[in-house]
């Protein structure tokens, strides 16, 4: 499955697996939607290839180098967060 780094604008980043960008924007979209404004144009969705297949852990995703926000993060946030087999699998 394929991994992207969404956001909106300057807030925290996070991996979601997908098999596209929009429906990786959609979820992050759908998960968010309680807790922060955001309108869907606005989420971005950018390629991180080093992470597919791999959990969205905290420690994994560090490994990037253009994520941000993960000073507060922790494992069940993020991985809740993508809801993917592979995630849910490494709760």
């Amino acid at each position: 499955m394929k991994a992207y780094i969404v956001n909106v604008d300057d807030s925290a980043s996070t991996v979601i697996h997908a098999e596209t960008r929009n429906k990786a924007r959609y979820r992050f979209f759908q998960k968010t939607i309680f807790f922060f404004y955001s309108e869907y144009k606005d989420i971005r969705a950018k390629r991180a290839h080093e992470m597919d297949d791999q959990p969205a852990t905290v420690n994994n995703m560090k490994q990037l180098t253009t994520i941000t926000g993960l000073e507060n993060a922790d494992d069940e946030i993020t991985l809740e967060m993508c809801g993917c087999p592979i995630c849910i699998k490494a709760l």
